[in-house]
């Protein structure tokens, strides 16, 4: 068709140009090569379409107090039986429908939740594990980016960890400090922590800067989606006792509100998870920064109780 239609503008263009001037005949030379590349210019805009990457749960090897394990592998994930809109929704209404606060403290704004919860594959005939049950799964660990920080993020989970700094909260709060703002080199300066945030104290400004450009810095080191743990090298599942103490307060919740067969996407701010000290290896090097928002995505395999 794409050969028929351009033949047609050829016969048509040579067929006008009989009997004219060779002025004539450059300008429909011109307006021939313009409705040529017209037409290939709209076959291939019309051939153009968007591709979807999927990712799914792994697994790995142990690290810190026996509750956590490294790296992963380049095993290719079967294909996901979720919704994909559901999954990849641009929607912003549409995702805060999809996630579940864990907390209690977020049930009319999910999405804000420090400590939330995406079901990717459900299970609603699965049973659901008890506390002291020994729950077997299959889980991927990966860094959030600190941009997506709130406000009450900001304040939360790093202000009030900075040593003399804590009552700047309310100067934070007026100058709505999130994320982006915190990590911005440009704007996060000491003249914006004099004039906007009133901090008189030298030693405290250079304090409040030279924290956030550790952050900053930190978010070039360890950008979002950096895995930083798997269950999948080790050629097994993990297991642990729910409400053991065993792992993370936000990895314990996310298991308890799981049915067997589940999978699931949890959120887990730092003070969910390792805090402001985050975790190194044996050997020192940064497994799980300071201050790190971390994404788990994890399949409750089993769940069973020891007599």
């Amino acid at each position: 068709t794409t050969n028929t239609n351009i033949a047609a503008v050829i016969s048509a263009q040579l067929s006008s140009n009989t009997n004219k001037t060779n002025a004539d005949m450059k300008f429909h030379s011109v307006l021939l090569l313009l409705n040529i590349s017209t037409l290939k210019l709209g076959i291939t805009n019309a051939n153009i379409a968007p591709s979807i990457a999927f990712i799914n749960p792994t697994k790995s090897a142990n690290t810190k107090k026996a509750h956590h394990h490294l790296i992963s592998s380049n095993a290719t994930p079967p294909p996901l039986k979720t919704n994909t809109k559901r999954l990849f929704a641009s929607n912003q209404e549409e995702n805060e429908n999809e996630w579940t606060d864990l907390t209690s403290e977020y049930n009319d704004i999910p999405s804000e939740s420090p400590l939330k919860k995406q079901i990717l594959q459900n299970a609603p005939n699965g049973d659901a594990p008890t506390k002291g049950s020994t729950v077997e799964i299959n889980y991927k660990g990966t860094l959030v980016s600190l941009t997506k920080w709130s406000v009450k993020d900001v304040i939360e989970c790093w202000l009030q960890d900075q040593q003399g700094l804590s009552h700047l909260i309310p100067a934070f709060e007026d100058a709505s400090i999130d994320g982006p703002m915190l990590l911005n080199n440009d704007i996060f300066t000491e003249e914006f922590a004099e004039s906007t945030l009133k901090v008189e104290n030298k030693i405290q400004r250079k304090k409040l800067v030279m924290a956030s450009r550790r952050l900053s810095k930190q978010e070039e080191e360890y950008p979002e989606g950096t895995m930083f743990d798997s269950n999948e090298n080790k050629g097994e599942t993990y297991k642990f006792v729910l409400g053991g103490g065993k792992v993370i307060q936000g990895m314990d919740k996310m298991v308890s509100s799981m049915k067997v067969g589940e999978t699931s996407r949890l959120i887990c701010r730092a003070d969910y998870a390792y805090g402001k000290d985050g975790v190194r290896k044996v050997n020192g090097d940064v497994m799980v920064p300071p201050f790190a928002t971390l994404c788990f995505d994890i399949e409750l395999v089993g769940s069973s109780v020891d007599e």
